[in-house]
């Protein structure tokens, strides 16, 4: 019997010694597997930041592009001549009743034509003077300059002037000097 167990005992020994074998490899396999999976969510985690991060990004830069839309409708890109501006006042004169005689485009710079070329070609915002005259009673006047204030343009007044003529009472004639900007090209 003695030399029945020495190749049995072999044989334990053998597959204890390939069971080890195989435990240490599995755990080897396991610990590995953690390390993989610890990697892979902290790369998982720093994804979604970064998801995050692109998402606020995103709101900020359509935020950024609705303010440039709104600004440029306030301010416009490389207008000579502001004709929307005059339709607009032309709008509201008529509906305050405001009796429009001249607009007229006004260079009052008292820039060189030099600096205006340097300026225009480092994209400044260059101011637009437009004069305007009219006759309007006193309340008209309030109307239209209210809704003046309200434009969607960017529009302020540089000077005013009423004048009181008795041939035209209750009316007053008023001359406007106003300001209007535009972005030149870059």
């Amino acid at each position: 019997m003695k030399t029945l167990n020495l190749p049995l005992h072999a044989i334990v020994i053998g597959c204890l010694a390939i069971s080890a074998g195989i435990f240490a490899w599995q755990l080897k396999v396991n610990i590995n597997l953690k390390q993989a999976l610890r990697e892979g969510q902290e790369q998982f985690k720093n994804e979604e930041r970064a998801s995050k991060q692109v998402e606020a990004l995103e709101k900020r830069a359509d935020d950024l592009r609705q303010k440039e839309s709104l600004l440029l409708k306030r301010v416009p890109y490389g207008e000579k001549e502001p004709l929307s501006l005059i339709k607009s006042l032309v709008r509201l004169g008529h509906e305050t009743e405001l009796r429009i005689s001249v607009f007229k485009m006004k260079d009052k710079s008292g820039e060189s034509e030099e600096e205006k070329e340097a300026q225009a070609s480092q994209g400044a915002l260059q101011p637009l003077y437009l004069e305007m005259e009219a006759e309007a009673t006193f309340p008209q006047l309030e109307s239209f300059l209210d809704k003046l204030l309200h434009l969607e343009r960017l529009v302020s007044i540089e000077n005013m002037t009423v004048k009181r003529e008795k041939k035209i009472l209750p009316y007053q004639k008023i001359a406007l000097t106003l300001i209007t900007y535009t972005f030149t090209e870059q």
